[in-house]
């Protein structure tokens, strides 16, 4: 995947107006030869699809996380003092 990355990266970079699917396609094809290009670009987009599903859910859980920080999640809040006398 990094590779195909890199890849996309570098002809955005020199054509910023191609698509990126065409892009993906054009190195299946150089890297898997023709007759498994379609398949395999199928593969990296679904793989693409859920990595940026997964980095939704992430940031969603991390916000709230933060929310609750920033409120106080009472874990160190002491109800009563530790040592007595």
């Amino acid at each position: 995947m990094i590779l195909s990355n890199l890849y996309v990266a570098a002809q955005l970079m020199w054509d910023p107006n191609q698509a990126g699917s065409e892009l993906i396609r054009e190195f299946t094809r150089g890297m898997f030869g023709p007759e498994n290009a379609e398949k395999m670009a199928l593969i990296y987009e679904a793989v693409e699809k859920a990595a940026a599903g997964f980095a939704r859910v992430v940031s969603l859980h991390s916000r709230k996380q933060q929310k609750g920080l920033r409120k106080g999640c009472g874990l160190f809040k002491r109800q009563r003092p530790l040592l007595t006398r």
